[in-house]
């Protein structure tokens, strides 16, 4: 059997290997010129992680993670407003949790990824052509590829998506926020940081760092606004630096290495299966930010997959248990991160002191591990520090 699969980022890498492993002849398409790097600083927990483990990559996401002492949330002024102890989210999770900047979940999964896997970096899908016995697939080089299976794991603006059902933005959800961040070369506030994960506690934005060594700070900002992307991320980024306190603002001025922005949203798509093509990850349910378990589903969904085939009479019979299944548990995530969508960045005074009490309750032990439990692993800094995953 034949796989093709477009999107060499968390999603098709997991799928890659997921399908190589029961005997699959793969071939990855990506349309960038290199592997990706750059990213965000993600909390790596939820169902991914058992995931991770069948894939025998788990150790790997461990070595390159980071285990933070604390958050602590700031005003403007620089004033503490709340502090959690995140040993406490870690047992509440039986350790299962771990932040990790999102490129190093992608380093983690091509390590020891077998070279009989084709990866072709610099084209993707031009057009689909459904045949008997498969899928032709013709590339934007002008080269054909037939495949038994397509796979869409190009992410939120999929263009897989956009051949079989339409525009991208027929299926994208905006959840009326904007989110950006990068690597800032800011020597010393890393060592100001220390083991803290530091995160602002003010009305209508955020901003967010975590240490990565001494020189190295990945920051995030989130704004409320239903307008467009700006045009200069770097610039967005330290406005809201600077607006953010003290410790914010003292990054607002470095480098930023690789800054994105984009919107917060979802993918919401009626159905994920056309043929022997099939979308995955965030080109089928992007859960976005609010969520905070994206890259988390995404190595979750890939070995779903593989139990639905491995249990099927037939690669369709397959594909439709696998959909069934699986959106049934993401659909569910996604209606969460809807609902608290509206109170996610406060927007009034009342607001923040509501947040405020609820971090302080989520430092409790007892409440600690009860939210450990309700989330499967989730940590309790989540509602509140999330950043894409």
């Amino acid at each position: 059997m034949k796989a093709l699969i477009q999107g060499a980022g968390i999603s098709g890498l997991a799928c890659a290997r997921v399908l190589d492993e029961r005997g699959w002849d793969v071939t990855i398409v990506e349309a960038a010129t290199a592997p990706r790097t750059g990213g965000y600083m993600i909390d790596f927990f939820g169902p991914g992680w058992e995931a991770a483990a069948r894939l025998g990559v788990i150790d790997e996401i461990r070595r390159r993670g980071h285990d933070y002492r604390r958050l602590v949330t700031r005003d403007a002024s620089g004033r503490v407003t709340a502090r959690i102890g995140l040993d406490l989210v870690r047992a509440a999770a039986r350790g299962r949790f771990t932040s990790i900047l999102r490129e190093d979940v992608e380093l983690s999964l091509r390590a020891g990824l077998p070279a009989r896997i084709d990866q072709r970096f610099g084209v993707s899908v031009a057009e689909l052509t459904r045949r008997r016995s498969g899928v032709e697939a013709t590339l934007t080089d002008g080269t054909g590829i037939e495949a038994d299976l397509v796979l869409g794991c190009d992410g939120l603006s999929s263009g897989l998506r956009s051949l079989l059902f339409g525009p991208a933005n027929e299926f994208v959800l905006d959840l009326g926020y904007r989110v950006g961040g990068g690597h800032f070369h800011a020597p010393g506030i890393g060592g100001r940081l220390g083991g803290d994960v530091f995160l602002s506690d003010v009305k209508g934005e955020q901003f967010g760092m975590y240490a990565v060594d001494d020189d190295w700070v990945a920051g995030f900002a989130v704004e409320r606004s239903a307008r467009g992307l700006p045009e200069d991320p770097a610039a967005w980024i330290a406005g809201i630096a600077r607006r953010n306190g003290p410790l914010a603002s003292a990054v607002a001025e470095a480098e930023v290495e690789t800054p994105y922005i984009d919107r917060v949203a979802q993918s919401v798509v009626p159905r994920w299966r056309l043929g022997g093509t099939l979308l995955m990850g965030d080109a089928a349910h992007a859960v976005s930010l609010l969520a905070g378990q994206g890259a988390s589903l995404a190595i979750a969904g890939a070995v779903a997959l593989g139990d639905a085939l491995d249990s099927a009479t037939g690669l369709d019979d397959g594909l439709a248990a696998y959909e069934s299944t699986w959106r049934g548990k993401v659909e569910q995530v996604q209606r969460s991160a809807r609902r608290s969508a509206s109170t996610f960045i406060p927007s009034s005074e009342l607001g923040l002191r509501l947040r405020r009490l609820g971090l302080r309750a989520a430092g409790l032990p007892i409440v600690s591990k009860f939210v450990g439990r309700l989330s499967g692993g989730a940590p309790t800094h989540s509602g509140t520090t999330k950043v894409p995953a």
